[in-house]
This record gives C-alpha cells, structure tokens and sequence, in this order.
C-alpha cells in the first residue's frame, strides 16, 4: 500500500469514527470504501472535513478547500446531478469551511441546490416510484443499497433545511412529506441509525411548531396573536419526544432537541411592534420563562460538559450554542432580577460564549464575530457592581432597548440580541472589548475542560479526540474567499 493509499484509509476511518455518526447520511464505510472514487466532490468533502481541526493533516486541508468549493458551485458537471453530489453538500453544511458574515456563509446556497437535486432524482417520493425519475436498478441487492443511500440523504435533506432556515428565520422550503414521518414511526427502518432517526424527530417538531406560530399566512410578520396556547400544545409533544428518545440519542442530539424545545418557547418573548419596544416585558411571573431559562441553562451547560467533542460538532449544533445562550441573556434582560438567579444565568452564559470563542479558528470569523457580539450584549445587562440594586427601569435595558426584529421566526430573539450589539459596536457606544479580554476562557469551561474524561462525550467510545491541536493556515491565503468564490465557479 503507497502512502497516499495509506493517507486515504486513515482520513476515511477518521472521518467515519468522528464525523459521520453525528450525522449519520452516508452508507457504512466498507461501502464508501468500494465507491469512494465515483464522485470528486463526495470524495474531497470528506477528506477536506476529516483533515480540519488537525496539524498533521492541515496541508490537505488547505489543497482541498478551494477544489471544493469549485465543484460544489460547479452545476454544470455531470458529478453535479446525482445521490452522491446531494450528500457532499449536506456535508459542507454540517461542516462548513471557515467565513465571516453570516452573509458569506455558502450553506443555504448548498443545501438548496442538494434539495433540488434531491427532488429532481426523486428522493422525497417512496422506492416503488423511484423509476419514475429514471432511477436506475441493476441487480435486487444494489437496490436495496440504493434505495436505503437515497433515504438517509432524504432525510439529511430535511434536517439541514430545518436547522437552516430556523437559524436564518426563514419557512423551510421542504414540508412533512409521508416518507418524513414514516422515519420517525414507532418502529423505523433498521438501516437508519439512532442520531439520524433522532435529528429527523426534533426536526419534524421543530418544523411543525415554527410554522405554526412563525409562519401565519394572516400576520404581516407572521407570528400569531396568542402564543401561548399553541406553546403549550406542542410543548406536551416535546415532553412526549423526550421520554421516547431518552437514552437513545447522543449529547448532541439532547442538544439539538433542547433548541428546538428552546426555539418553541421563544415565542413568548416576540415583540409585536404594537408595544412600545421600550417597555420592560412582564415575564417573570409567566411559567414559559421559566422553562426557557431551565432549558437554556441545561443546553449550555451541557454544551461545556462537552468541550472537547464540541469541537467537532456540525455546525447546526454548535448554532443551537448561540441560539441559548442568547435567548437566556435576552430573558435576563427583561426580566427583574430579584425573582431569578442572574448571576448564576449570566455567569452560564459567559461561559457557553467562552465555549463559542474557542470554536474560532480566525481572528473575526464568524464564531468569533459572534461571540463579541453576545460578549457585548452580556456586559450591557452584566453590571456587576449593582447586581442587587439594578431594575428594569434604569440599568438593565441596555442594548435590548432597540426597535425589535418581529418577523424571523423564531430567530428573532437571537437577531434582538446579535444585531443591537452589533450596531452598537460599530457606533462605538459599547465597550470595546480588547484580544486579550476575548481569549480569556471562562472557569467553568476550564473546569469541564480538565474534567471531561469523566463524561460522556457523545462519540463512540473507541475514539479518543484528546485536545484540539492547533492549524497551520498560513500557507492558506484565500480562506476568506469573497462571495463569488464561495460560491465556486468553473474557470
């Protein structure tokens, strides 16, 4: 065996003992093995995504980052059309290369291209219609293998559309289709692992709460007038969710359910433009508050239990970070102090963004972007001289006191808390907050950091992550491609 051959198989198996039980959508290994070189851009975006977050391998990541992004922008290659170019894309969203803005973010331009691709090759319609969309069999095994490759991309169709357009406030462009709840039924497909039947479960509870109280077709803004009763509603579904998926599912999918739990609940927080936005929510008598904050806290600091795996968390994951750590800091700046514990809240969420600042690889890519932001947002609430003397009425507004985003969804919160301190900082008006001050990690992630041995990382057992070695990226000049080449081209 060459060294390249050797180079191959041990960048596959890390990928495969890493990354793809995460997000389960691509056939087991041995298979992969037989059919890896059928696509470039399947083949580079698994190696390119295993190659990250290590200095041994940072020279093919670096080769391959580039290439990438041609073939993914590349729709008029033949690699472009088929199982194998839907399932790279969905990988380069769950583990997107490095960019800045939110803006330069490729994955919303990826995932809807995988959809299309997807709905073009007929995955979202059940195996015994797949002739239909000139799906080739060539023999009964190949098409049950077949068969069960185009289900699990179906499916992480419907997962990274869900997390993307919930991050973004946006409908989801794929709806319930049968074959999506057929996945989630009391006895699934054998061949569709855990995590994925898991995602999928949150996501289809996700999507039905966000279009029911984000997306009414009579509101201008799309939120309906009386929250409260449907939260509750599809808060008995979630409770439901959790008793069924209980010991089944990693930490990243207790993760990902207590966001969308999270997201539910965000609701009751929604401005409507009607209020006067600088009028101080009266929530802290409200039985929702207390259930977001309960599940925000457990989020994050379930979040920090996991410090080392979380490093290697797809990227929707790591946004279920930020979206708690934000809505917590935004409960807390509505809410009277005296009727909850803001310190022990705020110092949680210090520490989620510490665990947030630690995922940056660049200096002002996005985690580290975002990561100020919410810094600067805590320290407009965090007046730590006056903790028990403060009210809503004098320091604790802070930035939340802006004219409020009413129509994302439930992304609104996250947008009342990123966009104030944003503009804020660009105003100077917010304290600046130096380097050195930023690269400080909090006690409590250091705590989980020596102790996470103890805990279950939610990886298999066998793997053994150790710390995160540092990237050389110098060599790398262009990792922040402007818009154009993100989006790949053919020249």
């Amino acid at each position: 065996m060459n060294r390249y051959s050797m180079n191959l198989q041990l960048t596959r198996g890390r990928f495969y003992s890493i990354y793809h039980p995460q997000f389960p959508i691509l056939p087991d290994i041995m298979t992969f093995a037989q059919q890896y070189n059928s696509n470039r851009l399947l083949l580079w975006s698994v190696l390119a995504i295993s190659a990250g977050n290590s200095s041994v391998t940072s020279a093919l990541y670096n080769s391959l980052v580039n290439p990438v992004r041609r073939l993914a922008g590349d729709i008029y290659s033949h690699q472009s059309r088929g199982l194998e170019a839907v399932q790279a894309l969905l990988l380069l969203c769950a583990w997107p290369f490095p960019y800045q803005q939110t803006v330069n973010d490729p994955s919303p331009m990826y995932c809807s291209l995988a959809t299309a691709i997807a709905h073009q090759i007929g995955l979202h319609r059940p195996p015994a219609l797949s002739n239909d969309f000139d799906f080739q069999v060539d023999g009964p095994e190949s098409s049950r293998v077949k068969v069960r490759d185009r289900e699990r991309a179906w499916l992480g169709c419907f997962v990274m559309n869900y997390t993307i357009s919930i991050r973004l406030g946006i409908p989801s462009p794929i709806s319930s289709y049968r074959s999506i709840s057929s996945a989630i039924a009391k006895e699934p497909p054998s061949h569709l692992a855990d995590t994925l039947i898991g995602l999928v479960h949150v996501a289809y509870l996700g999507h039905k709460t966000t279009t029911a109280l984000g997306d009414d077709a009579s509101a201008p803004s799309g939120l309906v007038d009386d929250p409260a009763r449907l939260i509750h509603f599809f808060d008995h579904d979630f409770q439901a969710a959790c008793q069924s998926l209980h010991g089944k599912i990693s930490s990243q999918c207790d993760v990902f359910l207590l966001h969308s739990r999270l997201t539910l609940y965000s609701y009751a927080f929604n401005d409507k433009g009607t209020q006067n936005p600088n009028q101080a929510y009266d929530v802290e008598k409200s039985e929702l508050s207390g259930k977001a904050l309960s599940a925000a806290m457990k989020l994050m600091q379930l979040a920090c239990e996991n410090f080392n795996a979380s490093l290697r968390w797809p990227a929707f994951v790591k946004n279920c970070v930020i979206y708690a750590t934000c809505l917590a800091a935004f409960i807390v700046s509505k809410v009277k102090q005296s009727e909850i514990e803001v310190k022990t809240i705020i110092d949680t969420c210090e520490a989620a963004n510490s665990l947030i600042r630690l995922w940056s690889l660049f200096p002002k890519d996005n985690y580290s972007r975002i990561s100020t932001h919410i810094a600067r947002f805590i320290d407009s609430i965090n007046q730590r001289t006056s903790f028990m003397m403060a009210t809503p009425e004098d320091t604790r507004g802070g930035l939340a006191r802006q004219t409020p985003v009413t129509s994302r969804m439930s992304a609104n919160v996250m947008f009342n808390v990123i966009w104030p301190a944003k503009k804020a900082g660009m105003n100077g008006t917010a304290p600046t907050l130096g380097d050195e001050a930023q690269s400080v990690v909090h006690p409590l992630v250091n705590t989980m950091m020596e102790e996470e041995d103890a805990h279950d990382t939610g990886l298999p057992t066998q793997v053994n992550l150790g710390p995160m070695d540092t990237i050389d990226f110098g060599s790398f000049d262009d990792i922040f491609a402007d818009w154009s080449d993100l989006l790949g081209n053919t020249t």
